[in-house]
């Protein structure tokens, strides 16, 4: 090993060891190849290609039908490759936000959300929600996109500026040598008059046991106040600071179920799986994926072996080899054969969007096979 494939190692060892020690995840990329193999992913894929309206997706879709991916296509194909993975990256935000706590404290502060809950429990809810947001994502961008915005709203104001509150509490704290526990517990006492009087109770413990400390309380005493004063407004600004941020994140709270129940009430699918769930039916979606169509539909291979199949059938019942049948036979059973296969291709075509692909491209194609059979 030279000294330069030696460094690049080693340089590739330390990044990852930071990375792992600064939480850092790379994720591997999402492949066309695992989409496709998956029954639910591949379904959604095609119906995001279809849902473009852009002709250069539907015939992306009829390639990836084919089995054959042109020189033309991969820029395409990777270009939504990475938004379908884009949208399940978002899927997985939403579910992972909206847990039943938070679906809870949504009917707290929504009243159209709070009426849903009155259908279903929370527990039930996420259920509904979870089991239609792949669907939501690519059949109802419009939606999706509001409600991804106000869950990245609310998770902005709780990440960095919860942090940057906590950070300026802390920082006040030690300053002034207060104590944070004695802080949190007294500011949630309601009443006004009694929570200064705490907040300068704690301010005054501060001052220590010593002579000091016994003098300017005794000050403070005598004159109502005034050493520990304005300390104790700093310490109900601060109270009154954390009061509008906590405020602003109920407000994100009934954001979220404001749109939330649009969505549920507003989208086909959503609205289908909330009565499902009110019945105590299963909210599972069935679908019809690439692989399930590709292995339903034969390939050319698998046209010619059943060819070869119908002709031993034939000679079999006519107790005389293929080449004594006259071309009146032959052209009848070979009709006989092909209309079998369209009318088998037909019963898939309603299947799903790949069953309308494969079932679209297969008449063709086996009109084009026809004529090699011979």
């Amino acid at each position: 090993m030279g000294i330069t494939e030696a460094y690049q190692r080693e340089q590739e060892r330390i990044d990852k060891e930071e990375k792992a020690k600064a939480g850092i995840v790379e994720k591997e990329p999402l492949t066309v190849k695992e989409i496709l193999a998956d029954k639910e992913k591949s379904d959604l894929f095609v119906q995001m290609l279809v849902d473009t309206g852009e002709e250069e997706d539907e015939q992306l879709a009829d390639q990836i039908a084919k089995s054959e991916i042109r020189q033309e296509d991969h820029d395409r194909l990777e270009k939504q490759r990475v938004a379908f993975e884009k949208k399940m990256d978002q899927v997985e935000t939403i579910k992972k936000e909206l847990t039943v706590e938070l679906i809870t404290d949504l009917g707290k502060n929504d009243q159209e959300f709070k009426a849903l809950l009155g259908k279903v429990t929370a527990d039930n809810m996420k259920d509904v929600v979870d089991s239609r947001l792949n669907e939501l994502a690519i059949s109802d961008s419009t939606r999706f996109e509001k409600l991804l915005k106000a869950i990245e709203q609310k998770q902005s104001d709780e990440g960095d500026s919860r942090k940057k509150l906590d950070d300026s509490v802390k920082k006040m704290c030690d300053e002034n040598g207060w104590d944070e526990t004695a802080y949190a517990q007294a500011m949630l006492i309601k009443d006004h008059s009694k929570r200064e009087e705490a907040f300068s109770e704690m301010v005054r413990a501060s001052w220590g046991d010593g002579f000091l400390g016994w003098y300017r309380r005794l000050f403070d005493t005598m004159f109502a106040g005034s050493g520990s004063g304005k300390d104790v407004q700093t310490l109900e600004a601060k109270k009154n600071e954390v009061g509008a941020w906590l405020a602003e994140l109920e407000n994100h709270k009934k954001n979220i179920g404001s749109v939330l129940s649009a969505t549920i009430k507003g989208n086909y699918d959503m609205t289908a799986a909330l009565s499902k769930a009110i019945f105590g039916e299963s909210l599972k979606v069935e679908r019809v994926g690439f692989k399930d169509m590709k292995n339903t539909f034969p390939s050319d291979p698998k046209v010619d072996q059943m060819w070869e199949e119908c002709i031993q059938e034939n000679v079999s019942k006519k107790h005389k080899s293929w080449d004594k049948f006259d071309d009146d036979e032959k052209d009848r059973i070979r009709d006989e054969f092909v209309d079998g296969l369209k009318k088998d291709g037909k019963k898939y075509s309603g299947r799903g969007l790949w069953g309308a692909i494969f079932a679209n491209l297969f008449n063709p194609f086996i009109d084009t096979k026809k004529a090699s059979l011979k």
